[in-house]
């Protein structure tokens, strides 16, 4: 097991900030904020996401630090706006990108010693690739914020899967 090597799944994204009459658009996810974090202390970091074709430029600074990625093609590219007044804040998504699947998750399992799940909504990863996990010896860490986001039935997700909590 090599834990110099860091995988980072779950979605890239487009978010734009609105404030007042201001808004800003950047690259967000799980897999952008881990993915500089991990790199900036030296290790060895890969990121499993799915992209629109049309926007997979906005990788480029992820692979100017270095980070190496696994990117599939999605129809759309997961969006966030994010809205803030005064202390109030919410959030809309209004389009997402495919979920990452299985096949994506274990073309990188069998190099890096540690995975961090970075799910953005609960269909954000398929159930399939999560259970591959169990299989390899890994470190595994985990930014919950996909997994208790509301569904589209106004459930949260109490599980992530019948092997993780």
């Amino acid at each position: 097991m090599n834990v110099s090597k860091i995988a980072i799944i779950g979605s890239a994204t487009i978010d734009t900030v609105v404030k007042g009459e201001e808004s800003i658009r950047q690259l967000g996810g799980v897999v952008t904020y881990a993915g500089f974090t991990f790199r900036r202390h030296g290790i060895e970091t890969f990121i499993v996401s799915n992209l629109a074709e049309r926007d997979q430029s906005i990788l480029d600074v992820l692979k100017g630090e270095g980070i190496q990625i696994f990117v599939g093609n999605a129809f759309n590219t997961t969006c966030f706006i994010n809205h803030i007044d005064g202390f109030h804040r919410w959030q809309e998504m209004p389009v997402h990108a495919d979920p990452i699947t299985s096949k994506q998750v274990k073309d990188v399992l069998d190099f890096v010693g540690h995975l961090h799940i970075g799910a953005l909504h609960p269909g954000d990863i398929e159930e399939e690739a999560l259970t591959l996990i169990d299989e390899k010896n890994l470190i595994v860490s985990m930014d919950v914020q996909g997994f208790v986001r509301y569904k589209g039935d106004d459930r949260i997700v109490s599980r992530v899967s019948g092997n993780l909590a």
